[in-house]
């Protein structure tokens, strides 16, 4: 949400959910600023992304400039290729690699070494379905690779099953992964 004209102190904008990428003109005399699910980022000039989705912790993560990120009653300041996640009454920051965190503005699902239960909630997220785990020690595998979002969610699936050793099967909108037999 943001309002049809910025007040002259400020420009502040609220996420309620979902991923938003920013690129942002600093701006000494009105400073940019997010909010969503009680953490407050203040733009400093500079290009970053936010994931907030409602069953995962916020995240931001900065790709070049600087951010100033509130929550939890702590505040940091984070430099080009670190993340900031907000959970619980903590503030984590950690180095990481942009790429899995802004490849979906470029249409690519892009995974490093991520566990099948991350990359099935952003297909979740994606082509928005549920999900059941027939086999929960699945969810633990680790998958690396590319895919393109323009692909429809069976065509995502179909690749998915042929690089694991894994079945998805839509009964409606519930997607249930199991072993392959």
């Amino acid at each position: 949400r943001f309002p049809k004209a910025f007040p002259k102190k400020e420009r502040k904008i609220f996420l309620e959910k979902g991923e938003a990428y920013f690129e942002v003109a600093h701006n000494a005399h009105s400073p940019f600023i997010v909010e969503t699910n009680g953490t407050e980022i203040k733009v400093l000039g500079t290009i970053f992304n936010i994931a907030a989705y409602p069953e995962a912790n916020v995240a931001t993560t900065l790709v070049s400039g600087k951010v100033e990120v509130i929550a939890a009653n702590q505040t940091v300041t984070l430099a080009p290729g670190q993340q900031a996640v907000a959970k619980n009454d903590m503030l984590a920051v950690a180095k990481v690699d942009l790429t899995p965190y802004t490849s979906w503005k470029d249409g690519l699902f892009i995974f490093k070494r991520q566990t099948l239960d991350q990359v099935m909630m952003q297909m979740h997220r994606w082509y928005d379905f549920s999900l059941v785990f027939v086999d929960a020690e699945l969810k633990n595998y680790r998958l690396t690779g590319a895919i393109d979002r323009n692909l429809s969610e069976q065509e995502v699936f179909n690749i998915l099953e042929r690089t694991n050793n894994i079945k998805i099967e839509m009964d409606g909108r519930v997607g249930r992964v199991r072993k392959k037999k």
